[in-house]
């Protein structure tokens, strides 16, 4: 398993409760560390993130059959019938299966401002960090189509909404560590208590491409409904692989992806 957000932990635990033989490698890298709480999710909202995934481990410990390690998967290769994985520096480790959770990281607009209230008053989805700015004053950091599609999106958690074109932004204001406003390069100013963009999504590393994964023209890993990747033994759950990225989606596809990874293990794998 490579990867312990919400989608490795998930995959863990139903493994670990099947009795499979798993170690779980994890940087501590999730791209919703960033955010004060999970917005959304039956028994996961309002949940600060760090004791969201200290609870996960915890969880996991109860199992004898599941390792969790800290570190960096460097490479990920297929030897025969099994898959040799190598964490740090010259450590390999041989699998039977491999389930990939690595997540994807934002990319955040290089505005002055913005990277200090990432996750909160600056976000990406209005069904995470929405509620808490419900009836404020909302920029949409966008143009064409987009503008149009954010605009109309956030009109459910707000009626005073702003587009404005980013090529004109300058930067963002705030006192106090409450965002105040977008100023212009210009010089004007657009009062606002929150900023909403889109925000495009990298894969991290390059474990996709060494194993010869089929990737979607989004650049996600491709599977299908089981979870399944191009290559048989090699599932992908979480933001990698599922859309949309958020928390319960990431869950429910990482208790898929064990549920599937331990049928297969157990029956013979069919895809």
């Amino acid at each position: 398993m490579v990867g312990g957000g919400v989608a490795g932990l998930s995959a863990a635990l139903v493994l670990g409760r099947a009795r499979r033989r798993t170690l779980l490698i994890d940087n501590d890298g999730q791209s919703n560390r960033a955010a004060p709480h999970v917005g959304g999710g039956l028994s996961l909202d309002g949940t600060p993130p760090d004791e969201l995934y200290a609870a996960g481990k915890a969880q996991l410990a109860r199992y004898d059959s599941v390792v969790v390690r800290d570190g960096e998967v460097s490479e990920a290769r297929q030897d025969g019938e099994d898959f040799v994985v190598e964490v740090d520096v010259g450590d390999a480790i041989r699998s039977k299966t491999l389930i990939l959770a690595t997540g994807m990281d934002y990319e955040v607009p290089d505005v002055p401002g913005f990277a200090d209230h990432w996750g909160g008053a600056v976000f990406h989805c209005p069904f995470c960090h929405g509620w808490e700015v419900r009836d404020r004053r909302w920029a949409v950091y966008a143009d064409g189509d987009m503008a149009e599609r954010l605009t109309t999106l956030a009109g459910g958690w707000t009626e005073d909404v702003t587009a404005v074109d980013p090529d004109e932004v300058g930067e963002l204001r705030a006192e106090g560590g409450t965002v105040q406003a977008l100023v212009m390069r210009d010089g004007s100013e657009v009062p606002c208590d929150a900023v909403l963009f889109h925000a495009p999504l990298s894969r991290r590393g390059h474990l996709p491409e060494s194993l010869g994964l089929e990737l979607t023209e989004d650049g996600f890993v491709s599977v299908d409904d089981l979870t399944h990747t191009s290559v048989l033994g090699v599932y992908a759950a979480g933001d990698l692989a599922v859309a949309p990225q958020q928390a319960p989606i990431a869950a429910g596809s990482g208790h898929l992806a064990g549920l599937v990874a331990v049928r297969e293990l157990l029956l013979g794998r069919t895809a």
